[in-house]
């Protein structure tokens, strides 16, 4: 049954030291206390919707990059002397990447938090996309695509917690619809600049366009901070030990508890098995992947269509001109 879980207070009641006020559960565990400065759920709406603003532009870049280069296949095609199908690969490993990313990204965060999973990640998507960029062979571009598709998936998979952290059930609706939103601008975007690039100065600076964006982001991320709550909970105990006499042995739920990393993975990685016993949540993760196996269809088919038409139609209007007028007419 659900309730409020008492909380055991010392004999003076909360402890405030400074700023610091020390509120202890009901099993003498750290808890934070009403407005605390700790809870990210307390901070002003204001900079809780600026963190989710930066979340929603580290999702943007991620989800923009795994269609941009659809518009610029022709390029790829041209530069490398492969097929079309053999370029199409630059989007399916990225995907790929997109996939393998949250099996160890999610579960890092659980331990780590999130601020510094979102540092690793992201600078690690900026680097490899230098690669993506410059590389002379296909392989390197391929290699390129998939490890940034891995890196960038942080984003797609942490950002979803960072907003339960940050709101309360109610709040959180209208955030999560802002984020779903972006995860579906992102890869429409993608492929009609990168369209208009290769018809202009050629495929690869789609790629500077990707670092370009992935560098101004960047600038924005040191002011992301920590929000995982059993995170900050532990920081907060070590300084509670630190500074408050009578706190010395006090501890966060997390450090009590004292689960190891591979214990942390073994419960993400087993869990999600469950989806195929809940015929609710199994429905929905069909209807999501057939949703998005046809969005990136329609970007890797687009291209093609729309180039076969265009040259279908430049022909016919060849064609025409070459008939007299009076032969029109008739």
């Amino acid at each position: 049954m659900l309730g409020i879980v008492p909380r055991k207070e010392p004999p003076s009641g909360d402890t405030e030291h400074g700023k610091e006020q020390v509120t202890l559960d009901g099993d003498g565990r750290l808890a934070f206390s009403p407005h605390d400065r700790d809870n990210p759920k307390d901070w002003s709406t204001s900079r809780r919707w600026y963190i989710t603003g930066v979340c929603m532009l580290l999702t943007i870049n991620c989800s923009f990059a795994s269609s941009a280069p659809t518009g610029a296949l022709k390029g790829i095609v041209e530069t490398f002397n492969v097929s079309l199908v053999a370029a199409n690969l630059v989007t399916t490993l990225f995907l790929a990447g997109y996939c393998a990313g949250p099996l160890f990204w999610a579960p890092l965060s659980e331990y780590y938090g999130r601020r510094y999973i979102f540092y690793i990640s992201f600078l690690g998507y900026f680097g490899f996309n230098f690669l993506c960029a410059w590389t002379p062979t296909f392989g390197g571009l391929l290699a390129g695509r998939f490890l940034t598709g891995t890196f960038a998936s942080s984003a797609m998979s942490n950002a979803p917690g960072v907003l339960a952290d940050l709101w309360g059930p109610i709040e959180r609706g209208n955030a999560m619809a802002w984020f779903v939103m972006v995860t579906f601008i992102g890869p429409v975007v993608g492929p009609i600049s990168s369209g208009f690039i290769q018809m202009t100065v050629g495929w690869r600076w789609t790629f500077y366009e990707l670092l370009w964006f992935a560098a101004a982001t960047i600038i924005l991320l040191p002011t992301l901070p920590e929000t995982l709550p059993s995170r900050r909970l532990a920081l907060k105990a070590k300084r509670v030990r630190r500074d408050i006499p009578g706190y010395e042995n006090v501890l966060s739920p997390q450090e009590a508890k004292g689960e190891s990393l591979i214990k942390i993975f073994e419960r993400s990685l087993l869990k999600p098995w469950i989806i195929f016993f809940d015929p609710i949540s199994f429905a929905i993760a069909i209807y999501f992947a057939i949703v998005y196996a046809l969005l990136y269809m329609m970007f890797t088919i687009y291209p093609v269509s729309v180039t076969r038409n265009a040259v279908v139609h430049s022909t016919d209007m060849r064609t025409t001109d070459c008939v007299p007028r009076d032969a029109r007419l008739e």
